[in-house]
């Protein structure tokens, strides 16, 4: 009888029309798109908000481009000591609660970025359980808040999305990480290794002033740039290029296109990666290239009178996208001398950006997390503190490449005019 008079119960409950008695609706709400964070000026954050114009009736504001129609958003600025009192602030202006389930990206300036306070801003967003773990992080040359200007500006739909679809692209070109807000809140406390943030800039569409810049350090590699120094012109306003290095809860330094490419593939999260290497037989001339993993990489740690000894092994694949020179590199008489260019090219790079890390006392390729391994206790591994010995690492690299395809074309022929035939190469 009682177990009846339970389900009873039971079923009565479950059919109880509760009703939506914590819904929020649109026209009650504004959603953010996009965070940046910058030093105040008055207070101790400036914290701007990107958020979608809302019109009558909730519906989203929107501009008509060639046929459709785009999201219209708002910049909205204040100075707060603390993140949630200045988000709390904002309802002095802004009608309804802030949701932030929609924010995709969290920016913080690059001076912000230097003076380490990442930490102190980040440790309530952590709390709070509206703001996703899983928002990218960018580090901006200049303020977040001229950033997300100039994001909004030619939006082809959402700011969301725009941002999403480019951030997740670079599994594809490592052109710069991946780095979320666990990432990073996960690195700042690690024992093990540093974080690289995403590198972020406006790009004015200034050729001339690009090539004036200080970061083509290599000029055999037209990848070695930061972000808003790449030498273009038209698209969208701001360049994702590069990477922030945090060391603890401060930016110690940045890496370009190359050099992150370069510790993604150490670290096996780069699919694929394309740069060009000069034509041994013929210098002025390039041969561009696409290099992927053969294998995971070879790490192998191991302690030489406490200072750690690491070995590192890289076995590549790689297509020939184009020879420029024409050079029969098909001939495998030919193709091992492109191998070994390739291969000097890579390994030399590499070698320069380990060095780099090493002055920058940060381990962003996390050597740490194998050299953990050889400790039987988790006090002893503190004790022994990597994060102090990495600068000291004795590095020994290798790189092996095969090159699996060239192309569609068997060879290449000579170029003919009314001149006669093209020399052979």
């Amino acid at each position: 009888m009682r177990r009846k008079i339970s389900l009873i119960i039971i079923c009565f409950v479950l059919f109880i029309p509760t009703g939506c008695y914590d819904s929020k609706e649109i026209n009650e709400s504004t959603y953010i798109a996009m965070l940046g964070v910058d030093e105040g000026v008055k207070d101790k954050w400036q914290i701007t908000l990107l958020l979608p114009f809302l019109g009558e009736g909730g519906d989203s504001g929107s501009s008509e481009n060639e046929g459709r129609s785009t999201p219209i958003y708002t910049e909205y600025t204040i100075e707060a000591p603390s993140f949630f009192q200045g988000i709390s602030l904002t309802n002095t202006s802004i009608r309804g609660s802030i949701i932030f389930f929609h924010a995709n990206v969290l920016v913080f300036s690059e001076d912000l970025a230097k003076s380490g306070k990442i930490g102190k801003f980040i440790a309530p967003l952590i709390r709070n359980r509206e703001i996703r773990r899983s928002e990218f992080i960018l580090v901006s040359k200049g303020s977040a808040k001229d950033f997300l200007g100039a994001a909004i500006e030619n939006l082809e739909t959402s700011i969301s999305k725009e941002m999403e679809d480019l951030i997740r692209g670079s599994v594809y070109t490592g052109y710069f990480p991946k780095t979320n807000l666990n990432d990073l809140n996960n690195g700042i406390k690690s024992t093990y290794h540093q974080t690289l943030a995403i590198y972020g800039a406006i790009n004015n569409g200034l050729i001339s002033d690009a090539l004036e810049g200080d970061s083509t350090e290599d000029p055999e590699d037209s990848a070695n740039y930061y972000a808003g120094e790449i030498p273009r012109k038209g698209g969208k306003k701001i360049d994702l290029a590069g990477s922030a290095v945090i060391n603890g809860d401060k930016m110690v330094g940045k890496l370009t296109i190359y050099e992150t490419q370069l510790v993604l593939i150490t670290k096996g999260l780069l699919k694929r990666w394309t740069f060009a290497i000069p034509d041994p037989k013929e210098p002025d001339s390039v041969i561009p290239i696409e290099v992927r993993p053969a294998k995971k990489p070879q790490i192998r740690i191991s302690f030489k009178d406490k200072k750690p000894v690491i070995d590192l092994k890289l076995k590549l694949n790689a297509d020939i996208l184009a020879i420029q020179s024409r050079i029969d590199y098909e001939d495998p008489s030919l193709s091992p001398i492109l191998e070994k260019a390739a291969e000097v090219l890579i390994k030399r790079e590499l070698d320069k950006t380990i060095k780099k890390c090493k002055e920058l006392k940060s381990d962003v390729f996390d050597f740490g997390n194998t050299a953990a391994m050889k400790f039987a206790t988790i006090q002893e591994w503190e004790d022994y503190n990597w994060n102090e010995r990495f600068e000291d690492a004795e590095i020994n690299t290798t790189v092996s490449l095969k090159i699996k395809r060239f192309g569609t074309m068997i060879s290449d022929s000579p170029i003919i005019s009314t001149e006669g035939k093209e020399k052979s190469k």
